[in-house]
């Protein structure tokens, strides 16, 4: 890739490498005009991330896919704040989440994220998207440390389709038809998930 100074910042063009097994490209700015709290824009591309780099993300590492994800990243901050959005093509992508969600791959699944992570661990995410099968959920999500997953979230769906989410959400009856709308929250921690409280 190509690297630039100018005007106090450094400038990535075309970059790519590997994070663990999977490849990715970069792209972005770095201000460096306070050293000491570098401020930067980044833009990264995993064509083809895999489960096995997940093992070092705490939230990620007990979540199970096969298959490759298409993600990409925006990264607006510093070392100790920044927003993000990140979007994930999860066509190819076998998951479960026991008791909950089994997705096998090759079926339309696509989950979009903003928002941001603070200093002391936090995550605040502002809007999310969710589409399977037809169907899109949305809504917003907190986990106020990462090293104690506790979470908040909510979700809601217009016109949702029970079939054929009946094959991915277990929750669902399998003969279930007809469209519902919903908004519901929840909380609970990501450790004992099982224990989440949604209404």
């Amino acid at each position: 890739g190509d690297v630039s100074y100018g005007d106090g910042s450094i400038r990535l063009k075309n970059w790519s490498g590997r994070y663990g097994d999977s490849p990715f490209q970069l792209e972005g700015e770095i201000d460096r005009n306070n050293i000491k709290n570098l401020e930067y824009a980044l833009r990264m591309n995993f064509p083809e991330l895999v489960h096995t780099d997940f093992k070092d993300i705490p939230l990620f590492k007990e979540f199970k896919f096969k298959g490759p994800a298409h993600v990409s990243l925006e990264l607006n901050g510093n070392l100790d704040s920044f927003n993000f959005e990140h979007q994930a093509d999860l066509a190819q992508v076998e998951y479960e989440i026991p008791g909950f969600i089994e997705k096998r791959a090759n079926a339309l699944n696509k989950f979009k994220a903003k928002g941001s992570v603070f200093k002391n661990g936090g995550i605040i995410v502002d809007s999310w998207s969710y589409e399977l099968g037809g169907n899109q959920v949305t809504g917003t999500a907190g986990i106020q440390d990462l090293d104690n997953p506790e979470f908040t979230i909510s979700m809601a769906s217009d016109n949702f389709q029970l079939y054929p989410s009946g094959q991915f959400f277990r929750f669902l009856d399998a003969e279930m038809d007809g469209t519902t709308d919903f908004n519901i929250t929840g909380s609970g921690n990501f450790n004992k998930f099982q224990d989440s409280i949604f209404e």
